[in-house]
């Protein structure tokens, strides 16, 4: 056996791994993927009122407004 050969079936043996791993991956990916929706850049300004941390922002055709924890 030519050492070409050895690694042409190694190559082989590896790409099948990769396969097999890779394929489900992707489909978990998909999965998450529509679950999650379409993502959206947006900046947030976050301000401070009343020593009360505020985060605003603008999405969806509407303002949104959530307050700050240190969590």
């Amino acid at each position: 056996m030519q050492p070409i050969d050895v690694l042409a079936a190694v190559g082989e043996v590896l790409s099948w791994i990769g396969l097999g791993i890779g394929l489900p991956l992707l489909v978990l990916g998909a999965m998450v993927a529509l679950a999650e929706g379409r993502w959206e850049s947006t900046d947030v300004a976050v301000i401070e009122r009343d020593d009360v941390r505020t985060a605003r922002w603008f999405a969806g055709g509407d303002f949104h407004e959530r307050p700050l924890t240190s969590r």
